[in-house]
């Protein structure tokens, strides 16, 4: 990191598009999960409240790249209607307890994809991802002692998940993204503590935060400035080499000049040759009407000697 922020700063004549490294980014965010599970009810939303997300990633390509993760979400879990109907007392409170959640994921930039050109491409990217993850549930609340008659496991436990979701990151600098993300998890239904009847269950993350890119795909950052330093890796580009690629555009730009005169005479004659025509044609339309004009003037006066 520090090497981006030396060749980041030493900017002489301008960026060079030599091969570029991978768009590493970094990000934290924070937000809550909403869950599936019979004995961690969606009305939990807000005590599911703070769940927090880092994440390291890269893009091998400009629309591909992959992700590694890591949360932890506070949960709340409760027993069914039918304990709290019995002994509302001693049932009618709900337990706490923690998800650690590890993750690898597969990125597709979609904004990427259908607008890859810079100078059109929106400020919102729109990335879908999908992946393995790991999840420990841990920390349950030790008042789940006094539930000995409900089949809660008070354990900690390690779930298989796997999930996918939508991201969308606002870039607001050449570096920094804000971002919201949605994911839907599909895990083991034991994780909230309870042997469900089903085998799955799920819960959804929501959360928004910042990303930070080492190197920018979309930016110039993204590229390497080539001075002497970068001699180990990359071609080194003297002042001559510069004076080089300047007379070549500026040849480029003569011959398109020399090419561009050259389309406007042969327009200018094509127009010219035009104008003759159609004058021409006028000439002949008027001598063919004096000549009709004549012709019936030499019937008429035949016609008054006739008669």
């Amino acid at each position: 990191m520090s090497s981006v922020s030396s060749f980041g700063q030493k900017e002489e004549w301008g960026t060079i598009d030599v091969p570029k490294r991978m768009d590493w980014w970094i990000g934290a965010s924070v937000g809550t999960t909403w869950s599936f599970a019979d004995n961690a009810p969606s009305s939990n939303l807000g005590k599911n409240f703070p769940s927090f997300d880092f994440q390291l990633g890269t893009f091998f390509t400009r629309a591909f790249g992959v992700r590694f993760g890591a949360s932890v979400a506070r949960q709340s879990g409760e027993a069914d209607a039918m304990a709290k109907e019995l002994d509302p007392e001693k049932y009618g409170s709900s337990y706490r307890f923690y998800l650690m959640h590890a993750y690898a994921d597969g990125v597709l930039d979609l904004t990427t994809l259908f607008a890859p050109r810079r100078k059109y491409r929106p400020k919102v990217d729109v990335m879908v991802f999908a992946g393995p993850a790991l999840i420990e549930a841990l920390h349950f609340d030790m008042k789940l002692k006094e539930w000995d008659e409900y089949p809660v496991d008070y354990q900690d436990k390690t779930c298989w998940s796997f999930h996918a979701g939508l991201t969308t990151a606002y870039r607001f600098s050449s570096h920094w993204d804000w971002a919201f993300e949605a994911s839907y998890n599909i895990t083991e239904s034991r994780y909230d503590g309870v042997e469900e009847n089903a085998s799955l269950s799920g819960f959804l993350k929501f959360h928004t935060g910042f990303v930070y890119h080492i190197y920018d795909r979309r930016d110039k950052n993204r590229y390497r400035l080539t001075t002497d330093i970068d001699s180990e890796w990359a071609p080194r580009y003297t002042e001559k080499d510069r004076e080089k690629v300047l007379q070549e555009e500026r040849e480029r730009i003569k011959k398109a000049r020399k090419e561009m005169d050259k389309r406007r005479a042969t327009k200018s004659e094509r127009i010219r040759q035009h104008n003759e025509d159609v004058k021409k044609a006028n000439e002949q339309i008027r001598k063919n009407k004096e000549k009709r004009v004549k012709d019936w003037e030499e019937k008429k006066k035949y016609n008054e000697i006739l008669y």
